[in-house]
C-alpha cells in the first residue's frame, strides 16, 4: 500500500473516530440535560469536594 493510501485510510479512522466521540458527547449531554433530579448548585458541590478532599487529605497524612 503506498504513503498516499496509508494516509488516508489514517484519516477516515480519525474521521470515524471522532464522529463516534462526537456522538458519544451529544448522548452524554442530552442525557444529563433529560435527567429530572433537581440542579445542585456550584457552590454546593465545590463545598462538598473540597471538604472530601480535605478527609482523604487527612487520612493520608495520619
Amino acid at each position: 500500500m503506498s504513503s498516499n493510501h496509508q494516509c488516508r485510510d489514517q484519516a477516515i479512522r480519525d474521521t470515524h473516530e471522532a464522529a463516534a466521540f462526537n456522538q458519544w458527547l451529544a448522548n452524554e449531554i442530552q442525557e444529563a440535560l433529560d435527567d429530572p433530579r433537581p440542579s445542585v448548585p456550584q457552590d454546593e458541590v465545590l463545598a462538598g469536594m473540597q471538604a472530601r478532599i480535605a478527609a482523604t487529605t487527612a487520612l493520608a497524612r495520619s
